[in-house]
């Protein structure tokens, strides 16, 4: 899979936004993580449960200077009370995020504040992009 506009991060600074958050990522995602910070990738649609043809974005950066980073949603998360955590934007202000109860990573949409199961694990996800 192809991936654009990756740029370094440390483990330390995912695992302290992780913390703040009160979130232990799976080292599959941290891996992933280290590897696409801030991605793009040249597949981007996926399907949900519900809905077909979802797109991502970017992957959510941790590195405060990018744009579009974990740090500017950090208090929309915490806030939230769904018990997510972000992952990666899509083009219309959606989030993909990590599910807190079961580690399944979800399309959450702030239109109707509605969660779709996308897959259980970063890899299948990256998997089903096309």
């Amino acid at each position: 899979m192809e991936w654009k506009f990756e740029t370094k991060t440390d483990i330390e600074k995912i695992e302290k936004f992780a913390k703040a958050l009160d979130y232990a990522l799976r080292d599959d995602a941290e891996s992933f993580l280290l590897e696409h910070n801030n991605g793009r990738p040249v597949k981007c649609a996926f399907d949900t449960q519900k809905t077909k043809e979802r797109t991502i974005k970017k992957v959510l950066s941790y590195n405060s200077e990018d744009i579009e980073n974990v740090y500017d949603f950090e208090s929309v998360f915490k806030d939230s009370g769904l018990g997510l955590y972000p992952f990666a934007t899509d083009s219309f202000g959606n989030f993909i995020c990590f599910r807190k109860s079961d580690n399944a990573l979800v399309f959450w949409s702030l239109e109707d504040d509605g969660v779709e199961h996308i897959a259980d694990s970063v890899r299948e996800f990256v998997d089903k992009l096309y």
